[in-house]
């Protein structure tokens, strides 16, 4: 193939995937911080988290369930849910960052609990497994460095202090396990909490350590002698996910209660020294119950159940403000579908998040999810007319969005439901929306009135894909074969055959309606003249299913996306193509072009990201 010239220009990284309930496995250096979402890992800047991230995506067949910084910064851990642990050194050879050093096979399960010692030589790792819940190694070769028994239930957060080394654990079985070493020997075990340890976690000076638990308790022992220094009973309205250390003597918590607390847990009887949530109205919510936390001596960083990064500055706080000073918002899973809105990038997810991308304040593209009732499941569809958005989902609901004018985001504004699954849908002549499902059925929706006033069932051929032009209804079906409907009353005009000889699996119309383009399931893409249905170009240059195609605004380039994990841009007038071998390192999903630059596009796969290329 054909060599390109793209060039990535922006990256836009997806935000932590939660679990209600259960902490986020996150973790901060001195200048980051890092996050799983599904089979990847994130890494923001602490001081700017806006500016260009980081996204590994060395996790093909599991998905990430922890990550930790060593405490020098120079190493980050990654755990995942069969057990593995990989080893990745910060500042890698040849200045590249973040470069694969080891991995070691640790549980028998996922590992949620990560720490280190101070100088990074060993590191540990509790979660799941048969036989044990928890194991200690040397980083450089994985050997065993004592025996971690004691625990009968998951793991779920250790840490370990500075010399004299001792580890501490917790999870699920309501106590806190304590080992010396190393090697590694079982010490003591406390039974202060009656539910669920969330986390431990030492104080930076390794005299302390905290823990919280889904009890609704703080308890602070002394590291040396064991001994419980401060219990703090109802700490929280609801279960305490996460601890961590301001400084030597503060403490930050969160709970799902929405709170997140400043204590002052060392010295003074009154500890608690400010509380503050994400809820602008005051109640609480669901959404933002929150279930992970980091403290700098500047900044608090919580995570929400609807995967919101939170970020408050201890100044603001000081000075009375409650609200974060920024919220970075973002998808949390496999992204399905991507359009552009008259130059506003739009795009869903597998659960049923739909995003609108612009630029803020700080000239950073930032996320703002569609308000209003939106989607539940997976949102695999998506076009637009000017500022309308058209989204899909499995359930059978389609919605109408339109732009709010006062802030540039979008609104759920109307639903129509319809019977089966849709697997297309297009609405280029402005007043009509089409939609094909998987039982064989097109529905026709009144863009005005968002009420469906048109049902067929398509008896003849097993229809695939569908798309329209100003006038006609262009499907395609299991034979190969495309048939052109009427656009008033669906009744078949004219059939394209002797063109695909496999099934059409994506057929798609030019923004005013001239071209049309087909691909099929082997790897063939065709481009007619929608008006003479005369062929114009045939691009047989991927090697498996086309899954996406879209033309620029001037019609003078067609965006195709195969499963080869190849995008391409054909050119056609010359015929000619540039083409880009795994742009998102892992499958694609759907790719666009920049509706404010002709010849940028962006694309989307299943590492939950978002990346723009231009020559």
């Amino acid at each position: 193939m054909e060599s390109s010239d793209y060039k990535q220009v922006l990256l836009l990284p997806p935000n932590p995937t939660t679990r209600r309930a259960y902490r986020v496995q996150w973790s901060a250096s001195a200048t980051h911080f890092a996050y799983p979402t599904q089979n990847n890992v994130v890494i923001r800047s602490l001081t700017d988290p806006l500016s260009p991230p980081i996204v590994l995506t060395d996790f093909p067949l599991s998905k990430v369930t922890s990550v930790r910084f060593s405490p020098d910064g120079k190493l980050l851990a990654v755990g995942d849910e069969k057990g593995r642990v990989k080893l990745f050194r910060v500042e890698g050879a040849e200045g590249k960052p973040y470069t694969l050093e080891k991995e070691h096979a640790m549980l028998g399960g996922p590992v949620f609990g990560l720490g280190f010692t101070e100088d990074g030589q060993r590191f540990a790792a509790g979660g799941e497994g048969k036989d044990m819940l928890a194991k200690a190694v040397l980083t450089s070769s994985g050997t065993k460095i004592g025996d971690i028994f004691g625990p009968s239930k998951t793991v779920t957060t250790l840490d370990i202090k500075p010399k004299p080394y001792r580890m501490v654990l917790g999870g699920e079985d309501h106590e806190v396990y304590v080992f010396d070493g190393v090697p590694f020997k079982h010490a003591k075990t406390l039974t202060q909490h009656s539910n669920f340890v969330n986390r431990v976690a030492f104080s930076p000076n390794g005299k302390f350590f905290a823990t919280v638990s889904s009890d609704k308790t703080i308890v602070l022992f002394d590291s040396e002698t064991l001994e419980v220094v401060k219990k703090i009973d109802k700490a929280h309205t609801k279960g305490i996910m996460d601890v961590n250390w301001i400084d030597d003597s503060k403490i930050a918590t969160c709970s799902s209660d929405n709170e997140v607390k400043h204590w002052n847990i060392v010295e003074g009887d009154q500890a608690e020294l400010i509380s503050f949530n994400p809820n602008h109205d005051g109640k609480e919510k669901l959404e933002n119950q929150q279930l992970g936390l980091i403290s700098t001596p500047s900044e608090t960083l919580t995570v929400s159940l609807n995967s919101n990064i939170n970020i408050w500055s201890h100044s603001s706080l000081s000075e009375g403000v409650r609200t974060p000073s920024l919220t970075i918002q973002g998808h949390s899973n496999y992204i399905s579908a991507i359009a552009s809105a008259n130059g506003v990038l739009v795009s869903s997810d597998q659960d049923g998040k739909v995003f609108s991308w612009s630029k803020g304040p700080t000239g950073a593209t930032q996320a703002s999810l569609f308000s209003g009732e939106g989607h539940t499941l997976n949102v695999a569809l998506l076009t637009t007319i000017g500022d309308l958005v058209f989204s899909a989902s499995s359930d059978g609901s389609i919605k109408k969005s339109i732009k709010k004018e006062e802030d540039q985001t979008f609104e759920f504004k109307a639903t129509a439901k319809i019977t089966g699954t849709p697997i297309s849908i297009s609405a280029t002549n402005g007043h009509q929306l089409f939609v094909l499902t998987n039982n064989n059925k097109l529905f026709v929706i009144d863009v005005e009135t968002f009420g469906v006033v048109k049902e067929v069932e398509l008896k003849e051929y097993e229809a695939t894909a569908m798309t329209s032009t100003i006038s006609e209804v262009w499907v395609g079906d299991k034979k190969g074969l495309i048939h052109i409907l009427g656009g008033e009353d669906l009744a078949q005009k004219s059939i394209i055959e002797k063109k695909h000889n496999h099934a059409v699996s994506v057929i798609s119309a030019s923004r005013d309606g001239s071209l049309v383009a087909s691909g099929d399931t082997y790897r063939y893409i065709y481009v007619f003249n929608s008006e003479s249905k005369a062929e114009t170009g045939c691009f047989p240059y991927h090697a498996s299913r086309i899954i996406g195609l879209d033309f620029n605004k001037a019609n003078t380039h067609l965006l195709t996306v195969g499963l080869d994990l190849t995008v391409g841009v054909a050119n056609l007038s010359d015929k000619t193509k540039k083409t880009i071998h795994r742009p998102n390192e892992k499958e694609l999903t759907a790719a666009v072009f920049d509706g404010n630059e002709d010849t940028a596009f962006f694309t989307a796969g299943y590492d939950c990201s978002i990346r723009l290329w231009s020559k």
